[in-house]
């Protein structure tokens, strides 16, 4: 990865977070493909995370070259290939899908208005930015929960880390 990587990934994370601090300003001024402001925030959210995790990981990778290598990052790049399973990869995944499933409801409510000439304001209500938010914000939660306090009970247990899916890269030896 090198500091090349570093640059890099530095570089595409202000690039989102910029991005993502003038979609939320300005998500009252949106077109009508743009009808999901917050969703589109959470995944440039979730994409944040996910590169600042994974550069977490590959720079312990770059760090330690063989599985008994412990440095101050080792935790935390265990601790990051965790979160990069449990946390980040949903929170885009979800976000996005709920994004497009808007998006697609509200495209089929106007279909249902030109044929119908009657407004579906129960299709519409159905599929709300926030009712969508508040289940991609919960189902995230709870998926997030339950993982780490797997993986903490496996490691309380039996002292051993990687048991679950992770990033980690040093738990398999460098093997992807």
């Amino acid at each position: 990865m090198g500091i090349v990587g570093l640059v890099v990934s530095a570089l595409a994370i202000t690039v989102l977070l910029i991005l993502t601090i003038v979609i939320a300003m300005r998500k009252d001024m949106q077109s009508l493909k743009m009808q999901s402001p917050m969703l589109l925030v959470f995944f440039l959210i979730g994409t944040i995370c996910h590169i600042a995790l994974i550069t977490v990981v590959y720079a312990n990778a770059e760090v330690c070259v063989d599985i008994t290598c412990e440095t101050p990052l080792s935790d935390t790049a265990k601790i990051a290939g965790y979160l990069v399973v449990c946390f980040a990869e949903p929170l885009l995944f979800t976000s996005y899908m709920f994004r497009f499933l808007r998006i697609k409801r509200i495209f089929d409510a106007q279909q249902e208005y030109f044929k119908k000439e009657v407004r579906p304001s129960d299709m519409i209500r159905r599929y709300s930015e926030q009712r969508l938010l508040k289940i991609c914000i919960l189902g995230v939660a709870i998926l997030t929960g339950v993982y780490l306090a797997l993986g903490v009970g496996i490691f309380a247990a039996d002292d051993q880390y990687g048991v679950l899916p992770t990033f980690d890269l040093l738990t398999n030896k460098g093997q992807i």
